[in-house]
């Protein structure tokens, strides 16, 4: 089925309600929701990766001794392969698959074994593990019985005959294939258009199935988005985990969305409830864990969602690393082997400002991706509406009884949407986003023109948030008023602004100095009619040809230059006088006391000036 989507704001409810016949989803009597939860019938059209019902252990060895290859037998009575001498091999095993990269490399494959527990368990090995024998210690590990030499196992496994072969990926999100682009879920789930039919996927060390779907998608609604009617940052939370989906419709590679406050305000929360509209919160993982996890996390949250919780005051040296790195992700080079995704992360500061702090230079290309967001703007800490709870501690101890019962529901229905109708949403989508720009920065109070580019890109970002949001309620995904979505995001960005102002981006530090100049670069003291017996003010600070010397008053008095010396430095507006662990310079003997001053190019300021 084709629908025309252009407007899609005209045809909406058309398609929510296809999407929902189709699925079964329109009604709300019990038996309907008895076979949702039986079934988890989740919006994915197909599961394509997806392990049979686990045959019990009689059944699984007549299977293996019905296709054991040549050379290797299973003895009647007996649950043990034995080579053609009759010396025991193995525990039973079963190659169920091979798999390949769509470029042809990258050989794997797909094993059931019997494991020591009893139990039927199933891995995926590389092929070249199997010559290095990690592959082997893999199996051991997991309960896997060896009896005899590891060279009779390998011999056994590769030469296991009339195994289908699947495409293998290895990280998370949207893949081309033969058929049509399809998505693939972080336990090897796959999404795709009814009408296509494509080989089978195999994903390589994906997340367990329970940690990506559980409960309903109707208890979730219930449970965890009615709640967040009312909290703006519960609701722009939920908007960003699904946006992921659009990004590489949107030609946007990165974003990363910090809410930031002093203490326990709630921060936790918001990115736990995010969480669970892709998959289960208990996923998330701490600042301090990303730097030993972080490409198995890239792996499961491409296209999606990565959840960083509690970000350090004092950073180790790698993890300051990572995050001067958030920026080198941000061009849209369209490489898929690039990490595409929205980081939405916790701290006390903001993360530029933190950067500053330990004396980091800041990357443009973070300034544009990286959108830091004060949490602490509610009644009770983040939140505005504890909808009858009695306090906070109440409302997040339901939140929390919610989402760990009902999650990964609502970003896999939103793909699916946009997996069935992925040619006029690419269409439509930058008049969308156009829009969504316009009525931001209209309702935000953001000055028109935005002559930042940073700004531009930060604000293409939240416009997407709000894009994602509404066309989720438009879609009946989401239990909301239409324009919820906005409005939340809307008081985002002015949250965002106003950060952004007061330090959050080196062109702002650098108007904001401009116009400092500007109208009291006049009273500055020329340091060639100093004299070291007169009587001068201190707190006025100097000039000469080239230099204004700014006193610690004068940078103190304007928020964010302090955090901006690094940025004013490799742009060459500040002048460093060569002092350890300093950005000031020491005046000359004529000026009385010789203080430390920060040294301004007047030439290189009027060049951002007149640029």
């Amino acid at each position: 089925m084709t629908a025309k989507l252009v407007p899609l704001l005209d045809s909406e409810e058309e398609i929510a309600s296809h999407f929902y016949r189709v699925f079964d989803r329109q009604s709300s009597e019990p038996e309907a929701e008895a076979s949702e939860a039986a079934g988890r019938n989740l919006v994915i059209a197909q599961t394509l990766a997806a392990d049979p019902e686990p045959p019990n252990l009689e059944r699984f060895a007549a299977l293996v001794r019905e296709a054991v290859p040549p050379g290797f037998t299973v003895p009647r009575h007996t649950k043990v392969i034995v080579d053609e001498e009759f010396k025991p091999v193995c525990d039973l095993i079963r190659v169920e698959q091979w798999a390949r990269r769509p470029d042809m490399s990258g050989y794997a494959l797909k094993v059931t074994f019997a494991a020591r527990d009893g139990g039927m368990k199933t891995l995926i090995l590389e092929d070249s593990d199997l010559t290095s024998r990690n592959g082997i210690s893999r199996l051991v590990d997991h309960g896997f019985c060896l009896l005899g030499s590891k060279t009779d196992l390998i011999r056994l496994l590769r030469s296991w005959e009339n195994v289908p072969v699947a495409w293998r990926v290895d990280k998370t999100g949207w893949m081309e294939t033969p058929g049509g682009r399809i998505f693939i879920r972080a336990d090897g789930q796959t999404i795709l258009r009814q009408t296509h039919s494509v080989e089978p996927v195999i994903m390589f060390n994906p997340e367990r199935v329970d940690m990506i779907s559980g409960g309903t998608f109707a208890g979730w609604k219930e449970q965890v988005a009615r709640l967040a009617l009312g909290n703006d940052l519960l609701i722009f939370a939920i908007c960003a985990a699904i946006m992921p989906a659009l990004l590489k419709s949107a030609a946007i590679e990165t974003a990363v969305f910090n809410l930031f406050a002093n203490g326990p305000v709630g921060k936790s929360l918001i990115l736990a409830v995010a969480t669970s509209a892709d998959r289960s919160p208990a996923t998330g993982a701490r600042w301090s864990d990303a730097s030993q996890s972080l490409q198995r996390l890239h792996a499961l949250t491409r296209d999606g969602m990565l959840a960083l919780d509690a970000l350090p005051e004092n950073p180790p040296g790698k993890l300051l690393a990572h995050l001067t790195s958030l920026g080198d992700d941000g061009i849209y080079t369209q490489n898929e082997n690039d990490w595409r995704g929205v980081t939405m992360s916790t701290s006390e500061r903001p993360l530029t400002g933190l950067l500053h702090r330990f004396r980091r230079t800041v990357p443009a290309a973070m300034i544009a991706r990286n959108i830091d967001i004060r949490a602490d703007i509610g009644r009770y800490g983040c939140l505005n509406d504890l909808h009858g709870h009695p306090d906070y501690e109440e409302f997040a101890a339901a939140m929390h009884l919610g989402f760990k019962t009902h999650y990964g529901h609502l970003a896999p229905a939103f793909t699916q949407i946009i997996v069935n109708w992925r040619e006029d949403i690419e269409a439509a989508l930058p008049a969308w986003i156009r829009d969504a720009i316009a009525e931001i920065k209209h309702r935000a109070g953001i000055s028109e023109p935005v002559t930042d580019v940073a700004r531009k890109e930060a604000l293409r970002r939240l416009a997407l948030a709000a894009v994602a949001g509404e066309k989720a309620i438009g879609f009946g995904l989401l239990p909301w008023p239409k324009g919820t979505a906005m409005s939340a995001i809307c008081t985002v960005a002015s949250l965002w602004n106003v950060t952004d102002a007061q330090g959050g981006g080196p062109a702002n530090v650098v108007c904001q100095l401009r116009a400092f100049l500007n109208d009291n670069g006049t009273g500055f003291v020329w340091t060639n009619t100093v004299h070291p017996s007169a009587n001068h003010d201190m707190a006025s600070g100097w000039q000469d040809d080239d230099y204004y010397y700014l006193t610690a008053g004068h940078v103190d008095a304007m928020p964010g230059l302090r955090e901006a010396m690094i940025e004013l430095a490799a742009r060459n507006i500040l002048a460093p006088g060569g002092q350890t662990n300093s950005w000031q310079y020491k005046m000359g003997r004529n000026i009385p006391g010789r203080p430390n001053v920060y040294r301004i190019r007047k030439n290189w300021l009027r060049a951002e000036f007149e640029a």
